[in-house]
């Protein structure tokens, strides 16, 4: 992609300057993943950058294998110092491209250009902002689908998606670069990419294929880049928590000596100066500060120290066979994960990584459903066609309100200022002044006000919760009630959702008396600083289980006993059940990372150089055939072997396949048994 190559940058040969490789050629020909993946030794000299892409935010982090507790955030040239706050190490995921598909803006910077834009430019530039959830709603996520500007124009998904990991990739390289007295050459760098664990295996192929369009690696190179699962990442990252390292209980921020003691404000602010010095996820790199090559950060940096890596032990929250479970609040999805802690901080998954899309996203659908009440359905979406930019701007002022959203403060109502052209579109469009189309809606709770704003009041504001929160807390108590998850002690509220007071309060007020819940410091961060440190150590996560059932399609020898007669077919001579799945692992199956599923094959020709096996996946366990209801087909397995005739001995070529599902992705090699030899395997889940 041209638009996303840089020309002349001193980066672009950094990352295969020193790549990681394997002795064992056969563990390095899996191919749609990482080779072999292990921690960063102590010889290594390697860069571990994450990128949390998010729905509403993104960002970046990093840290150097000499000192893998030493997280560096995102550096914003873009804001000052008062606003060093978790919400300003990351920016808004939105971006802007040119009518040619060109690069131009991203984050708060696209934001403000496009607002910034004449209405005949806005109609030409390619505007996009909270994308990521085309990749959870779309059912069959293919190389060449499609997303829709804000004006209405199509483009590749590729397109976007690389555009936007580019930027970060850029980011890093330039922060570095500014940064360095001698250079970093002699660094490799591992990139990390965040996705909700409840993504399909083709959504993070998706991913996968963006971050090599975008030049983060190379196709002979997968191990450059790992893909993090969201939920697995804070996992990793909350061990690191001592027990100072979680907000106070809501009941304990009213208690009568916190009160006299200065109140919730001042206990936190004394809480966070008297023990961020103990907390490795506070030590980031100053903007200013320059940085050496053999020492990563400067002694400029505040004075800070390296950090040992934290092991359990006092103070710390986590003690070995601890159950618990990770409930990830993101911007668009609600992801869930039960793990037990085992010897030597390992983890291991319990039930199958579930959740929906309940982000704080679902929020604001349920605000521009209240819209459509209002003023109507029709207008609402002709105003998001035709005024794009104050659709963004109506948009980001509820986003501010529902921050504020508080069920513990004593706020009666809240004003949202309507943009000057949807007053004026509205009129236009109806005759009618918003005045009288909120008296005509007949809510008392909703007005219009002289400074001229929607008046809401707080009970509607919490309502407006109520549909997604509700989704959330029911289906952590379905997780609880299952029989094989008993003894879970702590629940851990993570994810930029998790920062709203109003889904604090409704876990809290559903599961305190089950079980310790439990909200870290930084709580947006968790995500992103946790995929930094799996990046360090990605075998952490020692056992996962199936999301789905994964299978092929085989023949069978024709049972009339147990095989229905339209699966009956003759080939030489002889009566062969067709379209018979064939299981490799089955939902919710415990594989730990490094186990390996074996099949042998044996093409219908032996000289044949080529096959492909077609992979389909079902919830249903129990599944008979491939044409069973609810079985997908989810992508190829193409191998390609050596020109090769059939074996001395008379027998039919063997081919041995080898996968592997206990990894973030699926990943897979294939040996062509006559020859011994490693047939290429490429296993295709983009395919349409």
């Amino acid at each position: 992609m041209a638009n996303v190559e840089k020309k002349g940058k001193w980066w672009k040969k950094l990352a295969r300057k020193k790549r990681m490789k394997s002795s064992d050629s056969g563990v390095a020909s899996f191919s749609n993943g990482t080779a072999e993946k292990r921690p960063l030794s102590k010889s290594d000299d390697f860069i571990v950058v994450a990128i949390d892409f998010g729905t509403a935010c993104s960002g970046y982090a990093y840290a150097f294998s000499q000192y893998p507790d030493v997280v560096h955030l995102m550096r914003r040239a873009d804001c000052g110092p008062k606003e060093r706050n978790s919400i300003f190490f990351k920016t808004p995921t939105a971006i802007l491209l040119s009518e040619h598909e060109d690069f131009v803006a991203f984050g708060y910077e696209a934001k403000e250009i496009y607002s910034d834009m004449e209405v005949v430019d806005q109609s030409r530039y390619l505007y996009f902002e909270k994308f990521k959830m085309e990749l959870h709603y779309t059912e069959n996520i293919h190389r060449d689908m499609v997303l829709t500007a804000a004006n209405g124009k199509q483009i590749s998904a590729v397109t976007v998606f690389a555009n936007a990991l580019c930027y970060f990739k850029e980011q890093f390289m330039q922060e570095i670069f500014d940064q360095s007295t001698t250079g970093i050459i002699d660094y490799v760098i591992r990139w990390v990419i965040t996705v909700p664990a409840i993504w399909t295996q083709s959504a993070k192929q998706f991913m996968r294929l963006s971050a090599m369009e975008a030049g983060l690696l190379e196709e002979d190179g997968p191990d450059e880049l790992l893909i993090a699962l969201e939920p697995e990442a804070a996992s990793i990252y909350c061990q690191k928590l001592k027990r100072w390292d979680s907000l106070l209980d809501l009941e304990a921020c009213n208690s009568p000596v916190l009160k006299r003691n200065g109140g919730l404000g001042l206990g936190l602010k004394k809480a966070r100066e008297g023990m961020t010095r103990f907390r490795p996820s506070s030590l980031e790199s100053s903007p200013t500060s320059s940085l050496d090559c053999n020492s990563p950060y400067s002694s400029q940096n505040s004075g800070a120290s390296p950090v040992p890596s934290h092991k359990l032990g006092d103070h710390s929250l986590f003690v070995s066979g601890m159950r618990y479970i990770i409930v990830d609040c993101g911007g668009g999805t609600v992801d869930l994960t039960v793990h037990e802690l085992g010897e030597k901080g390992s983890l291991s998954e319990l039930y199958k990584a579930t959740g929906g899309a309940w982000g704080s996203v679902g929020v604001d659908h349920q605000f521009e459903h209240l819209l459509h009440r209002i003023f109507g359905k029709d207008f609402i979406m002709d105003y998001k066609q035709h005024r794009p930019m104050g659709w963004m701007e109506l948009m980001d002022t509820f986003e501010s309100k529902k921050r504020s959203v508080n069920p513990l403060k004593n706020t009666v109502a809240f004003n949202i200022s309507l943009p000057f052209s949807f007053i004026k579109f509205f009129y236009a469009q109806t005759n009618c002044t918003i005045e009288n189309a909120v008296k005509a809606y007949h809510n008392p709770n909703i007005e219009w006000n002289s400074q001229g704003s929607l008046r809401i009041k707080a009970a509607i504001m919490y309502d407006l919760f109520h549909p997604v929160t509700e989704k959330i807390t029911g289906h952590i108590r379905t997780l609880l009630d299952h029989p094989r998850l008993t003894n879970i002690s702590h629940l851990f509220l993570v994810g930029g959702f998790a920062e709203s007071p109003v889904l604090q309060h409704e876990i809290k007020k559903h599961f305190e008396t089950r079980l310790r819940v439990v909200i870290p410091q930084d709580v947006s961060l968790t995500i992103l600083k946790g995929a930094v440190f799996f990046g360090m150590d990605p075998t952490v996560v020692k056992i996962r289980r199936s999301a789905l059932t994964y299978g092929v399609g085989v023949l069978n020898a024709y049972n009339p006993a147990k095989h229905p007669p339209n699966k009956c077919i003759v080939k030489g001579g002889k009566k062969w059940c067709t379209d018979i799945f064939e299981p490799y692992v089955v939902t919710d199956q415990a594989i730990p990372v490094n186990d390996v599923v074996l099949k042998s094959y044996n093409p219908a020709i032996s000289s044949t150089t080529t096959t492909t096996i077609t992979l389909f996946a079902t919830d249903d366990e129990k599944t008979l055939f491939i044409t069973d209801p609810g079985v997908m087909r989810v992508g190829e397995l193409r191998l390609q072997m050596p020109p090769l005739s059939i074996r001395e001995d008379g027998t039919s070529r063997e081919i041995k396949v080898y996968m592997r599902f206990g990894d973030t992705e699926i990943t897979v090699c294939a040996v062509d048994c006559a020859s011994g030899h490693t047939a290429l395997a490429n296993l295709d889940l983009l395919c349409k």
